[in-house]
């Protein structure tokens, strides 16, 4: 795995987690139904937070693994 392909899972990530906090946050509220609840929108985005933090750090540490492989491969040529 190169840079260019974590750059398009990034940006992959970055769109995905943000087009869902878009549609999360601009939906409209009628109150009838317990899914439609403000406390249950922050809950729910509460919840993609958490999966973000999760690909957040998944990146960096595969981020750190990819730069330590190429200076590897420098070294060694």
């Amino acid at each position: 795995m190169n840079f260019k392909i974590w750059w398009v899972l990034t940006i992959f990530y970055i769109v995905l987690f943000s087009s869902i906090a878009t549609w999360l946050l601009v939906r409209p509220i009628s109150g009838v139904t317990a899914a439609e609840v403000y406390q249950f929108r922050a809950f729910s985005l509460a919840i993609m937070g958490f999966f973000l933090t999760i690909a957040s750090v998944s990146q960096v540490l595969i981020a750190f693994g990819l730069r330590d492989k190429a200076r590897k491969s420098k070294t060694l040529e």
